[in-house]
């Protein structure tokens, strides 16, 4: 059964954008299938308790024109979602694991809906 969760917000006691993704890669994208080895690539980053990803406001199409640069024309780090479905008006929340010497991880947290939108790993460097 799916959970419904408040908007990202730590304002309204709600949970974070960082909550939700957290929430939805472990219930949700972890254990579904395709992509294993880009998933176990990443997870530990994920959920390592001690590690506060990178988090920031902003358009959907400014984070949309950032994976666009980040990935090239390659979609195959997009581990859900996709580039048209960040074609869209409004805010929303970049959460950014940045991996040391491996690849990251970005996902794209609608605030209003209070649901993850898009996700890809990001390419070292």
């Amino acid at each position: 059964m799916k959970k419904e969760s408040r908007p990202p917000s730590s304002a309204d006691g709600g949970p974070t954008a960082d909550e939700v993704f957290r929430r939805f890669w472990i219930d949700v994208l972890y254990p579904a299938p395709g992509a294993k080895e880009l998933k176990d690539g990443v997870d530990s980053l994920i959920r390592a308790p001690q590690l506060t990803p990178a988090m920031r406001k902003q358009t959907f199409a400014q984070y949309r024109d950032a994976i666009r640069a980040s990935l090239g024309e390659g979609t195959d780090l997009i581990l859900y979602g996709s580039l048209k479905s960040l074609e869209r008006q409004g805010e929303c929340v970049s959460v950014q694991y940045a991996g040391l010497l491996t690849s990251g991880v970005s996902a794209c947290v609608d605030p209003a809906a209070g649901r993850v939108v898009f996700v890809c790993i990001t390419p070292e460097g």
